[in-house]
């Protein structure tokens, strides 16, 4: 609504909680997206079905971890698409982000492979959409080197959603950078302390 994307959400989260630009959002379960707008005190994420959205990814078979992108297309189970080496992809391998590209960080959540009923491979997401009320957008606090896995070091900030919310209602961000210049450096509030 109002804007290019068909498929977000606003949370009530931004840039004075600390939230940046392509920031994971996740559920209690995987993940849900990443953040594509940031406002003062309101974020909008980019939801994992939305025909825009695009994430490098790892499929996790019994042996090895193939490569493979999944591709939002405006359905509950987004596609899995150029998976690396070819050929079938087992029913329930696990998927996660693969750090690749630097969209997101290693090892995040996403779901499992299934098959669609147009007979591609597509994954069914571990995040609850429907019930969608509640998520972790987060924060990195590190460099991949911190960490032996080369992971990022993530902080969580909880962030309540507005699935019907109007772009141009809630996030006008026009309008939000006129404030803030008025508002000047000293209204700024420091990220909360956690």
């Amino acid at each position: 609504s109002g804007g290019p994307f068909t498929q977000s959400v606003i949370v009530n989260v931004g840039r004075r909680d600390g939230v940046r630009d392509g920031a994971p959002a996740r559920d209690g379960l995987g993940l849900v997206g990443r953040v594509v707008g940031v406002g003062r005190r309101t974020s909008r994420v980019l939801l994992l079905t939305d025909p825009s959205s695009r994430t490098p990814v790892y499929v996790h078979l019994e042996d090895e971890r193939r490569r493979a992108i999944l591709s939002g297309d405006d359905t509950a189970a987004p596609l899995l698409r150029y998976v690396e080496g070819g050929g079938a992809v087992p029913q329930d391998a696990r998927v996660t982000t693969s750090g690749e590209g630097g969209v997101f960080p290693r090892g995040l959540m996403i779901g499992q492979v299934a098959e669609g009923g147009d007979g591609a491979a597509r994954v069914a997401l571990a995040a609850d959409y429907r019930n969608l009320e509640i998520v972790r957008i987060y924060r990195t606090t590190g460099h991949a080197a911190d960490t032996p896995d080369g992971g990022l070091i993530l902080r969580a900030i909880e962030a309540e959603t507005d699935p019907a919310a109007e772009f141009g209602d809630t996030l006008d961000l026009d309008a939000l950078a006129r404030d803030d210049a008025a508002a000047g450096p000293a209204a700024l509030e420091p990220p909360a302390a956690e």
